[in-house]
């Protein structure tokens, strides 16, 4: 009896959060029509370059120098190996999608 209050609960659960990510998507696209009208830019302005700056630190150059310099840190001074090797895996499966979205 109490195995099958444990699925059913996990069902619940997991019905929950496919009606919680149908309601974030929903609401996420009226936020971001928002926010690009707030924000709107001209050409040659102080916020363009601020977000061209911004939009800088997404870039593969960027992340890749930082993710170098945090698994050195890691490395040398928390002599941290699983952590450096869970860090270093996560940030190449983020790259691999990263590609493949730009294949698409």
């Amino acid at each position: 009896m109490i195995k099958y209050f444990w699925i059913a609960l996990v069902l619940l659960c997991v019905l929950l959060f496919f009606f919680l990510v149908h309601e974030v998507q929903r609401e996420a696209l009226a936020f971001d029509t928002y926010i690009t009208e707030v924000f709107s830019v001209g050409e040659n302005t102080f916020s363009l370059t601020f977000f061209k700056s911004i939009t800088y630190l997404g870039k593969s150059k960027f992340i890749g120098f930082g993710s170098i310099l945090c698994v050195l840190y890691l490395w040398i001074m928390k002599k941290d190996y699983w952590n450096m090797a869970v860090f270093s895996i996560g940030i190449a499966e983020g790259d691999v999608k990263r590609v493949d979205k730009k294949s698409c």
